[in-house]
C-alpha cells in the first residue's frame, strides 16, 4: 500500500485488519491493502492515542491566529466514524485512554472527555507538565513536571 504523502506513524491490528495513523488521516486496511475507510483530520494533527476500547482521539490545531492557542480534540470509533469533539485552550502534551476514559494532558491542565468528545471534567494544575500517564485503574494519573512528578485523580 502506497500512502503517498500520508506519513504513517502508528499501526495496530483490529481483528485481521490494520488501523494506520498517518500525518493527514487515519485509515483501515484489509490484509490485501484495500482501504476499508479513511478519516481525514480537519487540521494539522498534534498528538493522538489509538490504543484501547476501539476509540481513537486526535488533537489538531485549531485557530492559531487568535491570542490564545485553540486545539480541537476529536474522537472516532474503530469504524472511522466521528463520535464528537471538544475545543480546548492551550498546548496539548499527550492523550491517554483507559477504561473508557479519555484524558487530555495540557501544559497546565488535565481534561477528561466522554467517548463523544464532550468535556466531563477539567482540572487546573499548579505547574506546567510535560506528560501524563494513566494508572491501570483509570482514575489516577501520574504527571511529570521538569524533575518532579505527582499523582492526581482524574474524573
Amino acid at each position: 500500500k502506497n500512502t503517498e504523502s500520508n506519513l504513517v506513524t502508528y499501526i495496530r491490528w483490529s481483528g485481521s485488519n490494520l488501523i494506520c495513523v498517518g500525518s493527514n488521516s487515519v485509515f483501515k486496511l484489509d490484509k490485501s491493502g484495500k482501504d476499508l475507510w479513511k478519516y481525514e483530520y480537519p487540521g494539522e494533527m498534534l498528538v493522538y492515542n489509538a490504543h484501547e476500547d476501539s476509540v481513537m482521539a486526535f488533537a489538531v490545531n485549531g485557530n492559531t491566529t487568535s491570542a490564545s492557542k485553540r486545539v480541537l480534540v476529536y474522537t472516532i470509533n474503530d469504524d472511522g466514524k466521528e463520535l464528537g469533539y471538544s475545543e480546548l485552550e492551550g498546548d496539548v502534551r499527550n492523550i491517554e485512554i483507559k477504561n473508557n476514559k479519555i484524558v487530555v494532558v495540557g501544559a497546565n491542565s488535565v481534561t477528561t472527555l466522554h467517548k463523544d468528545g464532550t468535556v466531563k471534567e477539567k482540572k487546573a494544575l499548579t505547574r506546567d507538565v510535560s506528560r501524563g500517564v494513566l494508572f491501570e485503574n483509570g482514575s489516577e494519573m501520574f504527571v511529570v513536571s521538569g524533575t518532579s512528578g505527582e499523582t492526581i485523580s482524574v474524573g
